[in-house]
């Protein structure tokens, strides 16, 4: 992990109210390198195949987190949503995660309805 950056709230731009408790959650949202390593650790990677598999498991919230790692010899950009799914990005790779375990719930604001053990 070389760089995490604060929590960033995306408000809904199709007409929706905005879920002003849901910005507040986002806006105390941390996560510091340790935890970042902790949720890739406790995630699956989900191929090109998986990703409606991915999808349909998991929510999406207009919460990310964003930093910079470094693996397999390369510089990535990660983004942690809120709702414990993530990307890795370099170059025209995308790589994509998502969390289900159990140790995940104290890194996100929403997990799964069907957690792993």
């Amino acid at each position: 992990m070389t760089r995490v950056g604060a929590a960033r709230y995306e408000p809904p731009t199709d007409g929706r109210r905005e879920d002003v408790s849901l910005r507040q959650a986002c806006t105390d949202w941390k996560l510091d390198k340790t935890q970042v390593a902790r949720f890739f650790a406790l995630s699956r990677e989900y191929t090109e195949q998986e990703a409606p598999q991915r999808y349909a498991q998991f929510y999406d919230l207009p919460c990310t987190i964003e930093g910079q790692l470094q693996a397999e010899g390369l510089n990535w950009v990660f983004r942690i949503n809120a709702a414990a799914t993530a990307t890795w990005e370099s170059g025209d790779k995308t790589r994509s995660w998502g969390c289900a375990a159990k140790g995940c719930t104290s890194l996100v604001l929403m997990m799964p309805d069907d957690q792993a053990p």
